[in-house]
């Protein structure tokens, strides 16, 4: 396994260590998102995640590339509940690393994600054994475009507070 791609699973392994860390370190805000979601048994999941995203960052560092699939498949998941969440008007937070933003769910977790999903899939797809071999520098280089804008949208919301909606003032043809 190339460098570049242990480094990706190490990359994803910390996200989901946060992630697990933070939800065991602040149990009641996931439980509190997860009852707002409308999560079937709610209570029950919140409790279980912080174990599995602890036990995904493991498998992670241990067989990269079946932690980068669990992983894939656990970012795929949570982003479905989040789309449900801003498709229906719910103005939840997020608590995706604990309860360190009360800003409700956007379109930056969905980004966020996104790009953790990419990271995951170049490790999966990549397999020098079989002769699949990614060229890192474009790799690394597409990722380090999709993280960078990710963070300026990040400071754009938290400098007027929202990135999506255009408010009235600024909209052309306003008085």
């Amino acid at each position: 396994m190339t460098n570049i791609i242990r480094s990706f699973s190490w990359v994803l392994a910390g996200v989901f260590l946060c992630a697990g860390v933070a939800k065991l370190a602040r149990p009641g805000p996931t439980r509190a998102s997860f009852v707002a979601l409308g999560i079937h048994q709610a209570p029950i999941l919140a409790g279980g995640l912080p174990a599995v995203e602890i036990l995904a960052a493991a498998v992670l560092v241990v067989w990269p590339r079946w932690g980068a699939v669990g992983a894939g498949v656990l970012l795929v998941v949570f982003s479905i509940a989040l789309v449900r969440a801003m498709r229906s008007g719910l103005r939840v937070p997020c608590n995706c690393f604990g309860a360190t933003s009360s800003d409700p769910v956007s379109w930056l977790e969905i980004l966020r994600n996104a790009a953790l999903v990419l990271i995951a899939a170049v490790v999966v797809a990549a397999n020098p054994e079989r002769g699949v071999h990614l060229d890192g520098t474009l790799v690394a280089l597409g990722l380090a475009l999709v993280f960078g804008m990710t963070m300026a949208l990040l400071r754009v919301k938290h400098t007027i507070g929202s990135v999506w909606a255009v408010h009235a003032a600024s909209a052309p043809g306003a008085l």
